[in-house]
């Protein structure tokens, strides 16, 4: 998950789901821990925000997850892949 980094002109929602299987795929992760490398590797910076802000009272990885699924939602933020898929 440490190197799960938002790439340059990505969505949050895209990126959010790419963490989501990471986080899927392991059952090692803590909600604690994800917070804090979510927060570093996040470009989206409302995400960011509330994220800083979740990391001192998160209780666990569903709270989380609906937190970066509902900010990631709002990031307007076009894909490149998806306008190829529209376009094809």
């Amino acid at each position: 998950m440490e190197h799960c980094v938002q790439k340059q002109g990505e969505s949050a929602l895209s990126w959010a789901r790419r963490v989501a299987e990471i986080i899927h795929s392991s059952d090692t992760i803590t909600a604690q821990t994800a917070v804090i490398v979510l927060e570093r590797n996040c470009k989206f910076e409302p995400l960011v925000h509330k994220l800083g802000r979740l990391k001192r009272t998160v209780k666990n990885m569903g709270e989380l997850m609906d937190a970066v699924i509902k900010y990631a939602e709002s990031d307007k933020t076009k894909d490149a892949d998806s306008e190829k898929d529209k376009a094809g």
